[in-house]
């Protein structure tokens, strides 16, 4: 079913709609990237360890995930305008409830909720503009969007730091709440009234065993340091896991309304930007993290200054969002995409020159080196997908890359964070530590920033792969062309 007469064409309510997308996107950051930045307060106010209040940010960006795959079936029962609109409204409640969290664990179960919210309106975002703008428009438009979360990135994450620094970590959470009333009133004015699919039936089911085999892999890695490599049960939770996500696979596929459309991977196109998204999201998740410890439980700096660190790279990134945005069709996609992810893995390799000297300065202009390479590969690699597959696809195009995104992020934040502890306390303790290595015990500084350093390795050899990866995908995009072509001839 085409949905070409969705398509909006007054300006103030194309205006509207990226408004509503930017500002529902910026609340989705604000919501997830303010606890990186609180970590280490949080360890500190609930007696906490590191592995324990990752969990504060794990099961938002989890249960985030896990509700990308209900949008489409969602909205084509009661369409875009209602689903969005009413998560909007949930999520500003439910910032208001984590910001009067009295313990950790009632936090996490809010972020829960939370996060299962969010992500139907993060799914949703990018489907809105391939959905309701003109074809020439969208790339332009989903360009803008990026601009301002880069800005946003820059600007949140320092006032966050600040607003702790001054007040409490509460505050942060009524933020994204108050940022609520303008994003509900603007999707409002610009969202299309629209006819629904009646008898659409939702796969809460193949979401939960989704869920399952999410949580089976997370609770594996965390636990992967206290069992061991060998154990049973870390091979029967990642077993059962593949199991799960298999048999969701083979149900899903013969549905005609299904939560996630693996169709769309016969186009390689579309496969290929998945597997580059992931890889993407895979060094972002951790890495405001682990800035975190570095700054304040490394260094000693104050809260604000892990903000303060990212703030000129991000308001960078944004320029470089910008340019990447003007050189986009207008130079080769193949080059662009290729030079962002070795700049990107030039700026995680120079990471491994910090120390305990190192001037914040030169940390910001390393960030700004990985920032401007992230900023190069995300409007191609995000368009490239989109546009290979057929207009009344967008929706599950979304959700899919979505999903897999938030999946990546949620399960490689847990192993790279399980990695990094595993490394402080094997340095903590060959040092002579004793118990486990936290924030504020001798020795701890100099086996944080080894474990660090092992982190940023990491994510460099994750981005040469991606630019490797990247030279397949263009040829990809024209071999699909042409196969679109030729179906169309010959019906």
């Amino acid at each position: 079913m085409t949905t070409d007469h969705l398509i909006i064409t007054e300006p103030r309510r194309k205006s509207a709609l990226v408004t509503a997308i930017i500002l529902s996107n910026v609340i989705t950051m604000l919501n997830a990237g303010s606890v990186n930045i609180a970590m280490p307060v949080l360890m500190e106010s609930f007696q906490a360890n590191l592995n324990q209040v990752q969990w504060v940010m794990l099961a938002y960006i989890l249960t985030l995930a896990c509700a990308m795959p209900l949008v489409t079936a969602l909205s084509e029962r009661y369409s875009y305008r209602k689903v969005f609109l009413n998560c909007l409204i949930i999520i500003g409640i439910l910032s208001l409830a984590c910001a009067f969290a009295s313990n950790l664990w009632m936090l996490i179960g809010f972020r829960i909720l939370n996060g299962f919210f969010s992500g139907l309106i993060m799914s949703a975002t990018m489907a809105l503009i391939y959905r309701y703008m003109p074809k020439g428009e969208r790339a332009g438009r989903y360009a803008t969007v990026l601009i301002i979360q880069s800005i946003s990135f820059a600007i949140g994450p320092s006032f966050a730091g600040l607003i702790m620094q001054w007040t409490s970590w509460r505050v942060i959470f009524v933020m994204p709440a108050l940022m609520v009333i303008p994003a509900y009133l603007e999707a409002r004015k610009a969202l299309p009234r629209e006819s629904v699919t009646a008898g659409v039936r939702l796969e809460i089911g193949g979401v939960l065993l989704v869920s399952l085999a999410t949580g089976m892999l997370l609770l594996a890695f965390t636990f992967l340091e206290s069992w061991g490599i060998s154990d049973w049960r870390f091979w029967a939770m990642i077993i059962g896991a593949i199991a799960l996500v298999a048999y969701f696979i083979v149900h899903n596929r013969r549905n005609p309304h299904p939560a996630l459309d693996f169709s769309l991977f016969k186009l390689s196109s579309f496969a290929l930007a998945v597997l580059l998204s992931m890889i993407l999201s895979t060094v972002i998740g951790i890495t405001a993290s682990v800035l975190a410890v570095y700054v304040q439980s490394v260094r000693g700096y104050a809260p604000f200054f892990s903000g303060a660190v990212q703030f000129a790279p991000s308001i960078i990134m944004a320029g470089a969002n910008a340019l990447a945005k003007r050189l986009y069709g207008r130079t080769s996609t193949t080059l662009l995409v290729v030079c962002g992810f070795s700049v990107a893995a030039l700026g995680n390799a120079l990471m491994n020159t910090v120390d305990m000297e190192r001037s914040l300065i030169i940390l910001s202009a390393i960030l700004t080196i990985r920032y401007v390479g992230i900023a190069f590969v995300r409007l191609p690699i995000s368009d490239v997908g989109m546009s290979a597959v057929p207009q009344d696809k967008v929706s599950h195009a979304s959700a899919f890359i979505n999903w897999v995104n938030q999946l990546s992020q949620a399960i490689s934040t847990n192993i790279l964070t399980v990695i990094f502890t595993f490394q402080a306390n094997l340095l903590f303790h060959q040092a002579g530590g004793v118990g486990e290595a936290l924030p504020g015990k001798e020795g701890y500084a100099e086996a944080a920033l080894s474990a660090f350093h092992l982190v940023f390795s990491i994510m460099a050899g994750l981005m040469l792969l991606g630019g490797i990866v990247s030279l397949f995908m263009v040829p990809a995009a024209k071999r699909d062309k042409a196969r679109r072509k030729a179906a169309a001839d010959n019906s």
